[in-house]
């Protein structure tokens, strides 16, 4: 014969584990819903035609993008694009941060930009990082996302980018 107070507490246990698996069912399925409709960030670094239409307005508004300028990278090290993020456009690159309630901005000009150098992370759980090396002898960092190799394409095309302006700029110096 079974004792009644082991089944109670047999029941107890598969109750409360049952609503433990119940309330983080209903936060995946949240956080799910609030990526893919953008009002969360995503968990990757986004190119140009994949940044969500809401994020990309607020982004834009927050760094005060330039008339012409367009975001052509972005990733967001938070869960919401208000609290971080680090991108660059055809004319910079730009990290910005809120602390506290404070938002820093931090943009670099290409023509300004001696060269970036990617440290990759050893983990999938850690952002990467971007040294944005600077011809006056200081450096911006920009943190992105190894998920799906995110940080590899970001890098690959910023590097792009920059080599880009500065063959322009060779050739207008040179002329």
């Amino acid at each position: 014969m079974q004792n009644p107070k082991s089944s109670s507490l047999l029941i107890g246990c598969f109750a409360i584990g049952g609503l433990v698996a119940i309330v983080f069912g209903i936060l995946f399925a949240v956080v799910l819903y609030g990526i893919s409709s953008g009002r969360l960030a995503s968990l990757e670094a986004l190119p140009q035609g994949r940044i969500p239409a809401n994020q990309l307005a607020e982004v834009s508004q927050i760094v005060s993008l330039r008339p012409n300028e367009q975001i052509l990278y972005f990733y967001c090290a938070a869960m919401t694009v208000a609290d971080d993020g680090n991108l660059f456009t055809n004319e910079r690159v730009i990290s910005y941060t809120t602390d506290d309630g404070s938002l820093s901005v931090f943009d670099a000009e290409y023509r300004e930009i001696e060269s970036a150098e990617l440290r990759r992370s050893g983990t999938w759980l850690d952002e990467s990082t971007i040294d944005v090396l600077l011809k006056d002898g200081t450096a911006l960092m920009l943190w992105v996302s190894p998920e799906n190799d995110g940080d590899k394409d970001f890098y690959a095309k910023l590097i792009a980018q920059l080599e880009r302006h500065h063959a322009t700029q060779d050739t207008v110096t040179k002329r």
